[in-house]
């Protein structure tokens, strides 16, 4: 009860600042152009970039979409087995890996992936005919 009578009391000027700031946003939208944005809702982006902006806190939105992006493609690899052969094959080459001829790359992902010491193909499958 204590919060939310501290919290009554204030709600006038909450909503008013509220309000201020949704005013300065609608007067930017239009007047002020988002920068080119590479993200893949570049929409989106533009959308939040425009309502960050006449705060001073653009960058700090573009920021927010660079981690959001970093973390769901963390979250897209993980435990995947391909990407861990790509890995595999970039750290073997240096960081790069052609040109190759696409059947060639095959046959070195395929080599690489029936390596019993290398997650996540270290434990035999069932019916894989090894062990």
């Amino acid at each position: 009860p204590t919060i939310f009578e501290e919290l009554a009391s204030r709600r006038n000027a909450i909503w008013g600042a509220l309000f201020a700031q949704l005013a300065e946003v609608a007067d930017s939208l239009g007047k002020i152009k988002p920068p080119p944005l590479s993200f893949r809702m570049a929409d989106f982006a533009a959308f939040g970039w425009s309502l960050f902006a006449p705060t001073g806190e653009g960058g700090d939105w573009i920021e927010l979409l660079g981690r959001l992006e970093r973390t769901q493609a963390a979250f897209a690899a993980q435990n995947d087995g391909l990407i861990e052969v790509l890995r595999i094959i970039l750290q073997k080459d240096g960081g790069g890996i052609g040109p190759i001829a696409t059947g060639e790359l095959f046959k070195r992902c395929l080599g690489i992936a029936q390596n019993p010491n290398v997650w996540p193909f270290s434990k035999p499958r069932k019916g894989s005919g090894a062990g």
